[in-house]
């Protein structure tokens, strides 16, 4: 004969049994959940990271353009300075030069040939001009121009040569070695970039 309580206890071991399956079942659903966000989570931390790298490994690369784009310039810069200080070294060195054949029995005649070559335009002179050139210079470039109304100007740092202004005419005639000098600066830069280039220049 079965009894209540015996009735009571194989309910009871059912309804656990039931009860543990069921909580089995939802412990592997958890933990497969769990699983899955967790790999879920990899895989978003992994892209995060990927982003990351990405991310850095482009801004290291263009800060490392942008350094070397500095250097460059930086480069370019030091390689201009340098030009222009031998650029003004030279022409210092010109004008030295140009003062030193100022003293010379050359630079009297290339001063006669400067004058000859301007001396049909002064034939029959008749309005006031203007000359500018050393007081050394005065009677040669005067008697050999032929020129009669004349107001001087001796300017202290002028290196030789003259400046005539006739303004009667809207004239400016420049035979000065100063003029020949700025006139001369393109070709002086060629010649100190072509040396700059042979040198290699170790800027």
């Amino acid at each position: 004969m079965i009894t209540l309580d015996h009735k009571m206890k194989l309910f009871s071991r059912v309804v656990l049994e039931k009860l543990k399956n069921e909580h089995t079942e939802n412990l592997r659903e958890i933990a497969a959940g769990q699983e899955e966000a967790m790999t879920k989570k990899q895989a978003e931390i992994h892209a995060q990271g990927e982003v990351l790298r990405n991310s850095m490994k482009a801004r290291a690369e263009e800060e490392k353009k942008k350094i070397l784009s500095m250097a460059k310039a930086e480069a370019r810069h030091r390689k201009l300075l340098k030009k222009e200080a031998l650029f003004n070294d030279f022409l210092q060195a010109l004008v030295v030069r140009l003062e030193d054949f100022a003293g010379t029995p050359e630079y009297r005649m290339w001063l006669q040939r400067a004058c000859q070559g301007q001396r049909a335009y002064f034939k029959g002179q008749e309005g006031r001009v203007a000359l500018k050139c050393r007081e050394e210079d005065r009677e040669v470039i005067e008697k050999t121009l032929g020129l009669k109304n004349v107001s001087f100007d001796f300017p202290e740092n002028f290196i030789g040569g003259f400046v005539i202004i006739d303004e009667s005419r809207g004239v400016r005639i420049d035979e000065s070695l100063r003029t020949l000098l700025e006139e001369s600066r393109p070709m002086i830069g060629a010649l100190i970039g072509e040396y700059l280039s042979k040198a290699g220049d170790p800027s």
